[in-house]
């Protein structure tokens, strides 16, 4: 990759805070001028706050978009998978991202992704058409649902990590190709020796519902009579 390629800090990408201080912070801007060639976005720890706009349909041929060890927030733009970006690294944000990341499901191009230490919340999303993923990063977040079987059929993937959300169920049979970090602190996962969960029906049901996070704060692996489940008898 040749320097033209390589952008850091794009000429009216970022504007001066309006905070007043002896520091120098940064917000996008929502204007962005059209880059059809650029490839690579670097942006790590360089005092960035404020949202992500939704601009990436301007950068088709993008493949590396790494804002990593800043203060964003908001949600992810739906226009992310638009561009052809194949390393994402949002990860270590200090107010963090927040809301779904089902916009991972259409990027198709993914290698390697980092999410973790942020707010998101929702589903961890199907990744069964990101054939090239070989790394996902989520830990630390507020994700909830069952960890998607699809995770273990990617051929490619070869690192997981997924501890410190609020995931249930049970868990997908994964190559021993694939490095997993830790599963278990926080999430309510079934034990690997089980292989499934006498109350799957319940997490249907929760799925439903959208999973919300008062039913998973309830619900353990090891609860077989569904006790103190929050709105459920059985």
């Amino acid at each position: 990759m040749n320097e033209r390629e390589k952008v850091f800090l794009p000429r009216g990408s970022t504007r001066k805070s309006p905070r007043a201080g002896s520091e120098e912070d940064h917000q996008f801007s929502p204007t962005f001028t059209p880059v059809p060639l650029l490839y690579t976005i670097c942006l790590d720890a360089t005092n960035m706050e404020g949202y992500l706009p939704d601009i990436f349909h301007y950068f088709p041929k993008l493949t590396r978009l790494d804002l990593r060890n800043n203060n964003l927030t908001g949600i992810l733009p739906k226009s992310l998978d638009r561009a052809e970006i194949e390393y994402l690294f949002l990860h270590n944000q200090k107010l963090g991202f927040e809301g779904s990341i089902h916009v991972l499901s259409t990027m198709t191009h993914l290698v390697d992704v980092q999410l973790q230490n942020n707010n998101f919340t929702g589903l961890i999303p199907d990744l069964s058409n990101s054939h090239y993923l070989t790394s996902l990063s989520l830990d630390n977040n507020f994700l909830t649902g069952v960890v998607p079987p699809s995770l273990a059929n990617l051929q490619n993937m070869d690192y997981l990590t997924l501890d410190n959300n609020m995931l249930r169920g049970p868990i997908p049979n994964f190559s021993s190709n694939v490095e997993i970090i830790s599963l278990y602190p926080i999430n309510r996962l079934c034990p690997e020796s089980d292989g499934h969960c006498d109350q799957m029906i319940l997490l249907d049901i929760a799925q439903a519902f959208r999973n919300p996070v008062h039913l998973t704060h309830s619900w353990k692996w090891d609860n077989s009579n569904c006790q103190n489940w929050s709105f459920i008898m059985c």
